[in-house]
């Protein structure tokens, strides 16, 4: 594959993160400024992990970096960028603000794909390295699913409790809306019970991606994340959007060196 094409395949990692990062901007700007006007004590947390200036030294910086890799082609920004975010989603996962936001977990994972592969050694055999960066893709989204299955491995998933509630009865999304004022309040739960089971077993599949030929698994996966997408909240997009990133970026990895 050209230089060409091996830029292409990183600015997809790229552009991946940088949406997940930044998106929705609005939401997250207003609640950055939020967080700034409200004292935080919780000791569970280093001071510098409860400091609203923390998280705007960390998340509005790494932002525009990726921005800029983005644009320009240099090989060294991509690195920096990509080495950049492993650190800063390590932080904010740390942050008492942010530690629960599965944006900067998936942020995490998929920046550190991104800097193993901008960090090949140049002489590297091509096709050794786009083997290698499949297999770690498919490992890295694996691996987040699977600790995303794990959790939902209960009876109140299951049952459909928990999505019910979550989901189908408190979501102000308009498809919930629309399900809420069209069913019946026992054709909800029952929507709700199979909804929830598709989710804990289609996680669970995508868990299983590292065994899948890549061929096979890094199409579907992206197909099966836009999906979900689809069928759920809107801003879930941010917390897929990496992964789908590192999908679509090792599927256009070479398959013989030229």
């Amino acid at each position: 594959m050209k230089r060409g094409g091996w830029l292409t395949a990183e600015r997809w990692a790229l552009g991946g993160l940088l949406f997940g990062w930044l998106m929705p901007l609005r939401w997250k700007l207003a609640t950055f400024a939020a967080y700034t006007s409200e004292s935080l004590a919780d000791d569970r947390f280093a001071p510098l992990l409860r400091r609203p200036e923390t998280l705007w030294g960390v998340w509005l910086p790494t932002g525009l970096l990726l921005s800029v890799a983005l644009l320009v082609a240099s090989r060294r920004l991509r690195q920096v960028a990509a080495w950049v975010t492993v650190l800063a989603s390590g932080m904010l996962m740390l942050h008492a603000r942010t530690f629960a936001w599965q944006v900067f977990v998936t942020s995490f994972w998929s920046a550190l794909w991104l800097g193993w592969l901008v960090s090949r050694p140049v002489a590297d055999s091509r096709s050794g390295v786009a083997v290698r960066g499949r297999l770690l893709a498919q490992a890295v989204i694996g691996l987040v699913f699977l600790g995303a299955a794990t959790g939902k491995w209960t009876d109140g998933y299951w049952s459909g409790a928990v999505m019910h509630d979550l989901m189908f009865v408190q979501h102000p999304a308009p498809q919930y809306a629309y399900l809420r004022g069209h069913l019946s309040a026992e054709q909800l739960r029952t929507l709700a019970t199979w909804y929830s089971r598709a989710v804990v077993a289609t996680e669970s599949l995508f868990g299983l991606a590292p065994f899948i030929p890549a061929r096979i698994a890094l199409p579907g996966l992206i197909v099966g994340m836009l999906g979900m997408w689809l069928a759920s909240a809107p801003g879930v997009i941010e917390v897929l959007a990496p992964l789908i990133g590192v999908a679509a970026a090792a599927h256009r990895l070479p398959t013989h060196d030229e």
